[in-house]
């Protein structure tokens, strides 16, 4: 079992392959991610309770989602 997370994919895509590969046991090859973001509007516009979400999630290790 392998757990792997979306933020440290994104943060670091070619290390997280790596680490996949290895599991996997596959030998290693470069990657190309093809993924495309979807939504190109600011979260405040997106997110319709944004004021009361950032509050919530103030203090926590999610609040920098907020950061516009």
């Amino acid at each position: 079992l392998l757990n792997i997370y979306y933020e440290d994919l994104y943060m670091n895509t070619q290390l997280e392959g790596k680490r996949i590969l290895e599991f996997l046991d596959v030998k290693e090859r470069p990657l190309r991610e093809r993924t495309l973001k979807q939504n190109i509007r600011p979260i405040r516009e997106v997110l319709k309770n944004y004021d009361e979400s950032k509050g919530h999630f103030a203090g926590t290790v999610w609040e920098n989602m907020f950061n516009e």
